[in-house]
């Protein structure tokens, strides 16, 4: 029954996190929400940096390395939302899946990277070595490549 929990939770978080439309430069309701998940799941620190992006982070136990997840909150826009046979950010669920904007680029991973953490977290009462961080990062659609422009 944990694991049925365990996946309604993550599902419903990827949902949640699709309803809240976040273009680029404008993610602020996707990392509030964000913000939400890391305490409901026992993040031992949150914080926002000046860019926007979130990071949540649990301490290990024992001293060791550190691992960073790391997935962008941002989606590019929906120019024609008229022909979507699903609302592009109602997050529905049909057959098993789930529809929207940011779906699968990248809702759905950071929903299972911020999940898994908490998860991973509570099952060993924190006595793992290192720190586990989880990022949200903001931008990325608008300047993913442009390093190398020029």
């Amino acid at each position: 029954m944990l694991n049925k929990q365990r996946e309604e939770a993550v599902v419903t978080l990827c949902r949640e996190l699709i309803q809240r439309q976040s273009y680029s430069g404008d993610e602020g309701a996707a990392v509030e929400k964000m913000k939400c998940a890391f305490h409901e799941l026992g993040y031992d620190d949150v914080f926002v940096d000046s860019y926007g992006n979130v990071v949540g982070q649990i301490r290990g136990r024992r001293p060791g390395k550190s691992i960073l997840l790391d997935g962008h909150i941002d989606t590019v826009p929906v120019p024609k939302p008229s022909k979507w046979k699903h609302a592009p950010f109602s997050g529905e669920l049909e057959g098993g899946k789930i529809y929207g904007r940011g779906a699968s680029n990248m809702k759905g991973a950071l929903s299972a990277m911020i999940s898994a953490a908490g998860f991973f977290a509570a099952d060993n009462a924190k006595d793992f070595a290192g720190n586990i961080y989880v990022a949200g990062v903001v931008h990325e659609e608008c300047f993913e490549g442009s390093a190398g422009a020029g």
